[in-house]
Order: C-alpha cells, then structure tokens, then sequence
C-alpha cells in the first residue's frame, strides 16, 4: 500500500522526490514549511515551500563529516582515527579506541554505532548489550 501511495502522490504532483543536501528550515507563514536545500549538481542553496518534509538521507557514520563538537575534538585532538571504510571509529576488539597515531587507548572505550566500522550490526540493542557486556567485563579486569 506505501508503494502504491508514493506513486499515486507522484503522478498527482503532490510528491516530488529530488537529491539534494538538507540546509535548514525556513520561517514560514501558514501551515507549510520552508526548506533550504542544494539541490545535486547545483551551487546555490534554494528555498522550497511543501506541507512535509522526508528527510532520508540516514545517519552519518564517517566521524569526519559530523558537525558535532565531541567527534571533531576528539579528531582534532588526534585522540580517534576514522573506522575500516571511514565508518565510525576505529578500535580495537574490546572497544578501546585506536588514536591517530595508531596507538591502542588505555582509558578511551567506544561501543554501539560508532563502531559500526567493525561490525556492521552496531545499532540493535542485542548487538550493543552484547557489547557492552565485553566492556564490562574488560574494565573490571585488574590493571
């Protein structure tokens, strides 16, 4: 039924599907949204006006492109290094964070998404709860 809905909503001019890079929401008067995006291939951002927005472009894995203030401290602190394929971080197998200068982290520990680099399934709570199981255990091991 959704395929069915997606594609009468196309053929009716009521859905447009376009790539384009999500730039930020737009006052906007009435009950519709402005949204700021560039579209692929094009330099300057535009505003769109729609009832919705669908935003699919998923989560961003590559630690480098994240805009958020812990990930670039610890990559500009060279504390983290990008993970196998640039997804996430890498680490060793107990989860303890390899550096910048490939050195194994004593006391800087990752586990879930961010280690997706290194096993795919790093986002289900089975997966995590098994990880953070070995965690666990690893930090209570005497020194």
């Amino acid at each position: 039924m959704s395929a069915e809905l997606v594609a009468r909503l196309h053929g009716e001019g009521r859905l447009r599907i376009q790539a384009a890079s999500f730039k930020g929401l737009e006052p906007s008067s009435g009950n519709g949204l402005g949204i700021r995006i560039r579209r692929r291939g094009e330099p300057q951002e535009c505003v769109v006006r729609g009832a919705a927005l669908i935003n699919s472009s998923g989560i961003e894995y590559d630690w480098r492109r994240v805009a958020r203030p812990l990930p670039r401290q610890l990559l500009a602190r060279g504390l983290i290094q990008p993970g196998p394929l640039a997804l996430g971080i890498a680490a060793s197998a107990d989860g303890a964070v390899i550096g910048a200068d490939g050195q194994v982290a004593g006391r800087l520990f990752a586990m879930g998404p961010p280690l997706r680099g290194m096993w795919w399934e790093s986002t289900a709570v089975t997966d995590v709860a098994l990880q953070a199981k070995a965690l666990a255990r690893r930090l209570t091991q005497p020194l």
